[in-house]
């Protein structure tokens, strides 16, 4: 304790030592310390600010003598600060005139501001109805202001919440569900060139019309016939409603592909499905509609389209009897054992007994080689005059049962409209006949071959074209059922 007071002690004497010496110096040294110690003061919010004259606290008749022994000095503890403070007075102790000083004016630079942009006002257009377009209509804002907007929604008379992130699109599409209690108002951001942006906020919109806007899309299904050959231009469009765009996918959540349509058919955004088909099949898809209030495609629907085939342009014909041939519109071949029995020498030719009577259909084909059904009926002739040809139906595929009298070369010919189907069967005694159909069926054992698939020609195909028939024929039923 005693050695921290002799420092204290030693501390002091110094500092009053060297006040001693500024005073003996003269008073021009303190006034340069008055206006250091007025520079050090902090600036406030004016422009100028006078200093405030400051001294020393003490005097050249107060100070110690400068030759005093420094062990003279009193060293009896006290607890002074280590450096002595200047002192704000008009004098000095002694009541020697300070000296004077000069007022020190400190300018500060004024911060620049920028303007706001002058507030426009904003409203909101547009019905307020299910699916429809509401559009923010600015007005009273300087040139060149652009604008962000954000639009809001309240419900049942709440607080406005936000519909959607700020965007440029001054356009909003209400949602498919919403309904009277359901309002909107959009919040607008104006900035003019090199000013400050302005944000105000519209008056809410009428209640939402509840009517339906639903054409048929609320989880419904659409069926369209088309035909291959045949242009179309179709609106798919499911709702009534502004700035919708339609999709197609190949399921009904938003992670669904785009579903490819079939070969000449496009849809446009609007829902128009256009253009010509190229090929006869069923296909189905999901219509996505999509709005800024749902631009994943909430709204889904089921679309399926039933394309026919196109206008006959080559006739065919299946022949059964002791076998099943098929007769291409070019007049060759094939032959099968039976409808159900995958085998047989393709090139047996078509040999019938005499008095026999044969099944004849006739196919109609579109120019992709697709069973149609044609709604003209064929005219049937034989170049032997005692051959019996009766129809046995009015309606799909025309069928008549042939019974062919006597051994010979008989010629079949089918007509409809400009196409012609001509081919030749044989017909022989009873005797001759059988022992042709026993050499060619002990030639040509059966063999349980696969079915004709269109790329090896020497493959029995009558019985499968017979079966294309039956098909062809209820894939017509459906469409026609659909229709």
């Amino acid at each position: 304790m005693h050695r921290h007071s002799c420092r204290s002690t030693l501390r002091r004497t110094a500092a009053l030592g060297a006040a001693a010496v500024v005073v003996a110096v003269g008073s021009s040294a303190l006034g340069v310390g008055a206006v250091a110690a007025s520079a050090a003061e902090p600036i406030g919010l004016d422009e100028t600010t006078t200093a405030r004259s400051t001294t020393v606290a003490g005097t050249a008749d107060s100070a110690p003598d400068a030759t005093a022994e420094p062990h003279a000095a009193d060293t009896t503890p006290v607890d002074a600060p280590d450096t002595v403070a200047p002192t704000a007075t008009g004098s000095t102790t002694a009541g020697t005139p300070a000296p004077a000083t000069t007022p020190t004016l400190t300018t500060t630079a004024a911060q620049p501001t920028v303007a706001a942009t002058s507030a426009g006002s904003v409203t909101v257009s547009g019905t307020a109805k299910r699916l429809g377009t509401l559009t923010a209509e600015t007005a009273g804002w300087p040139a060149g202001t652009t604008f962000t907007y954000q639009w809001l929604h309240s419900f049942d008379g709440g607080p406005l919440v936000p519909q959607s992130g700020e965007t440029t699109e001054r356009t909003f599409v209400i949602g498919s569900m919403e309904g009277s209690l359901d309002r909107y108002a959009v919040r607008v951001t104006g900035t003019a060139p090199g000013l400050e942006p302005t944000t105000v906020v519209s008056e809410t919109s009428a209640p939402v019309d509840e009517a339906p806007g639903n054409r048929w899309g609320f989880l419904g299904v659409r069926s369209l016939d088309l035909r291959v050959g045949t242009s179309t231009s179709t609106p798919l469009s499911a709702f009534d409603g502004d700035g919708l765009v339609y999709s197609a996918t190949d399921a009904p959540g938003a992670d669904g592909n785009p579903f490819p349509l079939p070969d000449g058919l496009r849809l446009d955004p609007d829902g128009t499905l256009s253009g010509t088909p190229s090929r006869a099949q069923v296909v189905e898809f999901w219509l996505h509609t999509s709005s800024s209030i749902r631009p994943d495609g909430g709204e889904v629907s089921r679309v399926e389209l039933v394309i026919a085939p196109g206008d006959t342009t080559s006739l065919n014909a299946v022949v059964r009897g002791s076998g099943t041939w098929l007769v291409r519109s070019d007049g060759s071949t094939e032959y099968s054992r039976s409808s159900e029995v995958q085998d047989g020498d393709p090139a047996t030719p078509l040999r019938v007994r005499d008095g026999e009577t044969v099944e004849v259909d006739l196919l109609t084909l579109d120019r992709n080689g697709d069973l149609n059904s044609d709604p003209r009926q064929p005219t049937w002739s034989s170049s032997v005059d005692a051959d019996v040809l009766e129809p046995r139906s009015t309606g799909g595929t025309p069928v008549i049962d042939a019974r062919l009298v006597g051994a010979g070369d008989h010629r079949i010919t089918a007509r409809l409209g400009d196409l012609t189907q001509t081919f030749t069967v044989q017909v022989g005694d009873a005797r001759t006949t059988v022992a042709t159909a026993s050499t060619t069926l002990t030639q040509h054992p059966t063999t349980g071959s696969l079915a004709y698939t269109g790329v090896e020609t020497g493959a029995p195909m009558g019985w499968a074209l017979g079966l294309l028939a039956a098909g062809g024929g209820l894939f017509l039923h459906r469409a026609r059922r659909r229709a």
